[in-house]
Formats: C-alpha cells, structure tokens, sequence
C-alpha cells in the first residue's frame, strides 16, 4: 500500500469548503496568466498538533511546491512570506504581500493558528487568528477581490473580522502530511471537497456554551452546559453560528427526496434518496437528526443519530438507508437510573448540515408504556398523569374534603399551582383537621399501597 497516497486522500476527504461565493472555486489555470500564493503556512505547513501530539512523517508534501506542480509553466506563480513567525506586526511584509496580489489575477493566502499558540500545556486565549494574520487578509482583500483563504487549525477558528470580504475560504485542519497535495487538488478541482465540519464555528468566542465558566474557580470547574453542547447549544438558544455543524460545501449540488419512516418492532426503518443535480461527481454526507415532539425532560430541539457519505456521478441518484434503534430516541431518565424512549411522536429530520434541514417526516413510536413507581415525593402531577392514579389520589381527596373545611377541588386552577409540588404537600397543607389517627406519610404510603396491588 501507498501510504502517502492514502495519507493524501484522508486529507482530502476531510477539508471543509467553508464558502465559495460567486462559484471562485475550482480555480482554472486556463484563465489566469499570475496568481499570488501568500503566507508562510504555504511553504511550511503546519499539518499537525505540537508536544506530544507530533510524530515523524517520511514526507510532507509543500502546498506551494503542489500549486506549481499543477499550473506548470503556464501560470506565472509568485509567493510573500506575508508575516513573521512571531506575534509582531511587519508593515513593511503586510503592504508588499498586498502589491504582489494587486498584481495577480487571484490570491491564495494561508493562515492558520501557529504551533506556540494551539498546543498542549495551556489553554488557548482566542479563537481570532492572530492579528498579523487578520491585518493582511484585509489588506489583500482591499486590492484583489478573487482572494481565497486557506486555514489551518485544529479546533474552530473566528473568521468574523474578516470573512465578508472572502469569496472562499477552505478550512484544511492539521491533516497530516499528505494536506498539501489535497488542498492544491482542491483548489483547482482535481478533487471535490466533501469534509464537514465536526464542531461549531461560533461568530465569536463568547457564543460558546462554556464561555462564562471556561477557568473555574477555587481548583473546581463544574461541567454546566449538560446536554447543551456543540449545535444542540445553538439550536436552543437559536444562536446564528458563522458556521454550523456539519456544514461543508461541495462543487456539485444534491437533492434529497422521498423520506419514509416506518417503525418496524421496536426499530424505525428510514429511506430517502439522494440524487447529484450538478455536472462533476462529488461525495455527500448525509446527517440524519432526531426531534422528540413530546418529552417530558428537557431534550435538545434534535440530536444527531446516523450520517453517511455518499458517491455520486452528475445525475446519479441513491436511496439512503438508516435503521434507528429504540436507543436512537432515548434519553437518560434518573428517576429509574436507565435509558427511555418514550411512546410518542417524533420527527426525522434529514439535511446537509444541523442548519441545512432537507427532509422531515413525522412518525409515531410505540415503545410500550412507560414504567410508574411513587414514592414519598412524587409530584402532584405524577398522580393525576394516569386513569389508575388519578383515581386513588381523588378518593383519598374526596375523604379528606369531607373533614376539612376549606375544600380542594382538582381544577385547573389549582393543578397550575400545586402541580410541580409534591402531592403529600397537599395533605400537609389543607388536611390537618383530618389527620387525627395518621400521618400524610401513612396516607401517602396507603395510596401507593394502592397502586401497586
């Protein structure tokens, strides 16, 4: 096996086109006689993490030397530093980095967070590239309107400062020693991108779940956000992102049609095709999301449940299959210390990305009857949510109002209030004039008694 070969298609298959507007790539050599490659990750790639995370490739493969591999003697290729390896800020690099792409038909420039900024041993202070790096994106911008960028990093990067003024930005990662090689294909469409994103892109650090309690305090850090992370955050809070989980473009364009869902004993069997409505074969991932229409916990609006990546020639069209399990629509109930998937309507939610929704089917999921218990606390709802229930709690009501004289009636009124309290409240509250012989803890015990007969 060809293992740089094979490091070169990893890298490919997961490079992100982030934005294209205007379709400026794939690049043409044919309609370009210049082209200005900018930044020193174009000559010294950062293709990995740093500190322990660091291994020994036996090759790496330069984008620069890739780009003029590709373009030959055919297109005049000129290169700048574009900034310094340090934080400085060099004027004197910004100004003639930005004369070179005024000169060119297209500038490429390559930025990235630098190995003394994103490695292990300390914690990262922004998610900005460093300002050097903004500095020439917009000095670029202001004189060459077909100005891609290239970025590396190995977590999510802010582009908010900037990204208006790029037609396209290609997000490469620390993919290893093949990168080089699979971002020239890239750009010049010997290879269609078909990565998406594995996290959020926020517009701006504070967007983030875990913004307010990123350090701790006294040594203790307490993980709050629960099952709010990642997209679910920015569902619910409906937070724009600059860029949403899963999202990736592509050079082609697919359809999605035909979503069916059927609930097959205790599985959910879901189709769907997907046809390439565009003119170069390209790969697609599908992501498959899950939305519980009534929980009774919290549940984030949906939550990932399958993906797969497709291949698809111009005009080819393939039916997707996905078979859910009844886990699939599960969450963790701590009342009973296990995972329940409640009987229920449910929507499968098909897209692009967790923003780019194309498909919904609403299904009903019969998973059998959820187990009740009581105990001493159970709230007054739990006792009124069942015919059998309802029935004891009303009797040991009616006994209690005959002995009482300000009487409780299960009106809508007063469930609104005393629903969320625990039902032995209520006989605490308006039934001490009947508790003579017995306690509410007897009467509460008695009613369980009950039930469980």
């Amino acid at each position: 096996m060809d293992y740089h070969e094979l490091a070169r298609r990893a890298a490919a298959e997961s490079i992100v086109l982030l934005k294209n507007d205007n379709g400026i790539l794939p690049l043409d050599s044919e309609k370009m006689s210049k082209m200005a490659v900018i930044g020193k990750f174009a000559k010294q790639p950062r293709i990995q993490g740093a500190g322990s995370a660091r291994v020994t490739p036996t090759r790496v493969d330069i984008p620069l030397e890739e780009l003029q591999n590709i373009v030959g003697d055919q297109v005049e290729l000129v290169y700048a530093d574009g900034y310094p390896q340090d934080d400085r800020i060099d004027e004197q690099m910004i100004q003639e980095s930005a004369a070179l792409a005024a000169s060119a038909d297209v500038a490429v420039l390559f930025v990235g967070q630098p190995e003394y900024v994103e490695s292990e041993m300390h914690d990262l202070e922004t998610i900005e590239l460093p300002l050097h790096q903004q500095k020439l994106i917009k000095a670029v911008t202001e004189v060459q309107p077909h100005c891609i960028v290239v970025t590396s990093s190995g977590s999510a990067l802010a582009m908010n400062s900037w990204i208006q003024y790029v037609p396209g930005v290609l997000h490469s990662w620390l993919t290893g020693q093949g990168s080089g090689r699979a971002i020239a294909d890239i750009l010049f469409g010997r290879v269609n991108p078909s990565g998406k994103l594995s996290e959020t892109f926020p517009v701006k650090l504070s967007d983030n779940p875990s913004h307010m309690r990123i350090r701790g305090e006294n040594g203790k850090l307490y993980y709050r956000e629960g099952l709010y992370i990642g997209y679910r955050y920015y569902d619910r809070k409906e937070l724009v992102p600059q860029f949403s989980f899963g999202h990736g473009l592509s050079y082609t364009t697919f359809a999605y049609s035909d979503l069916k869902a059927v609930q097959q004993d205790r599985n959910v069997s879901v189709t769907f095709t997907v046809e390439n409505t565009g003119t170069m074969s390209g790969k697609e991932v599908v992501q498959l999301y899950v939305h519980d229409e009534e929980s009774k916990w919290s549940r984030p609006e949906k939550e990932l449940k399958a993906f797969a990546k497709i291949e698809l020639a111009p005009g080819e069209k393939q039916q997707v299959h996905f078979m859910l399990e009844e886990r699939d629509f599960a969450y963790y109930n701590t009342k009973y210390n296990k995972w329940v998937a409640e009987t229920g309507y449910f929507q499968i939610v098909v897209g692009s990305s967790s923003r780019d929704i194309r498909l919904r089917e609403r299904v009903y999921c019969d998973f059998g009857l959820e187990p009740i218990s009581f105990h001493k606390f159970s709230l007054l709802n739990d006792w009124i949510s069942t015919p059998k229930a309802k029935s004891i709690f009303e009797a040991y009501l009616a006994e209690m109002n005959k002995h009482v004289s300000e009487q409780v009636v299960l009106d809508e009124v007063f469930i609104g209030f005393w629903g969320d309290f625990p039902a032995i409240k209520v006989f605490q509250m308006f039934g001490q004039t009947w508790l003579v012989d017995r306690s509410p803890d007897d009467v509460i015990a008695e009613m369980i008694a009950k039930f469980e007969q």
